[in-house]
């Protein structure tokens, strides 16, 4: 059985550093996030990037760097892996779609849920050195945390096999443990 763990949470949140770090203590684990692919595409399809528009949720008119990333998505659920979700998954009908097509390969779903209240996430902002050229619409990141106060909707525990919510960084020690357990 391989299972898909889908980070959801506001950008700064840690998603991509838990992913990382999980990956080395759990075997047979791919990591899939959007970040490489919108570089990836702004560097070498930089015209075709500049005429994408930001991603509303819905798979039936998604952005580019969201296309490349369901391909990558299918191939790896078809590879049988383990796989890690690294993004933020924030929007309902986006994640309604995406957990129907893992379901469809019978795979097992783990949500999780970095639930930060938005001054721990600003004050990581502030410490930050992740590169913005990954933005589209927003000009830097202070000002995609305001504009992902009304887009965000957060996730439905019922929508996955297993959820964990975390509104604290200190909390995440313990459900890496709990969804190192699910994993092995």
């Amino acid at each position: 059985m391989n299972y898909v763990l889908l980070t959801i949470g506001k950008t700064h949140t840690g998603k991509s550093t838990f992913a990382k770090e999980l990956s080395t203590e759990v075997p047979n684990v791919v990591i899939i996030e959007t970040d490489p692919i919108a570089l990836f595409l702004k560097a070498s399809f930089s015209t075709l990037h500049a005429l994408d528009v930001d991603h509303k949720g819905s798979f039936s008119s998604p952005a580019l760097k969201f296309l490349v990333f369901r391909t990558i998505l299918d191939f790896a659920l078809n590879q049988k892996t383990n796989i890690i979700m690294s993004n933020s998954n924030m929007y309902e009908n986006g994640r309604r779609d995406v957990l129907k097509v893992i379901k469809n390969h019978d795979a097992k779903t783990i949500g999780l849920y970095f639930n930060y209240e938005e001054k721990i996430i600003m004050d990581r902002v502030k410490i930050s050195n992740r590169d913005i050229d990954v933005l589209s619409v927003s000009k830097n990141f202070e000002e995609l945390i305001i504009n992902q106060r009304a887009r965000f909707q957060s996730p439905n525990k019922d929508e996955f096999d297993y959820f964990f919510e975390v509104t604290h960084p200190e909390e995440l020690l313990d459900v890496k443990k709990r969804i190192i357990e699910i994993l092995k």
